[in-house]
């Protein structure tokens, strides 16, 4: 099911990103960018999300954006969803994506 919504009806409320047009909550994806992430493979861990954004047709509901140390940097790459905090790394990026995002937007 491909989901494409107009991404000039996105706003923010509160800080919390909103399609207007809909009135759902966009879901927000932060990725650790900090030196011990960076390591740990979150170049790779970015480019996996940002193309299974793409593919699933998600780029007007999931935001993308990089961050630097959430603190955990001992747990793998530091991801939050919607402020939840999961490690991520470049071989479970898929599943995470499948199990976390994609659960999201059902």
């Amino acid at each position: 099911l491909n989901k494409k919504r107009n991404a000039a009806h996105v706003s923010y409320v509160r800080g919390v990103p909103i399609n207007i047009k809909y009135g759902e909550k966009m879901i927000n994806i932060k990725v650790c960018i900090g030196s011990s992430c960076h390591i740990k493979g979150s170049k790779q861990v970015v480019e996996g999300l940002r193309e299974l954004i793409r593919v699933n047709g998600l780029e007007n509901e999931v935001e993308l954006s990089g961050t630097f140390c959430m603190g955990k940097c001992q747990q793998g790459v530091c991801v939050t969803v919607n402020d939840e905090f999961h490690s991520v790394n470049p071989e479970n990026v898929g599943e995470f994506f499948k199990d976390v995002i994609l659960s999201k937007v059902a």
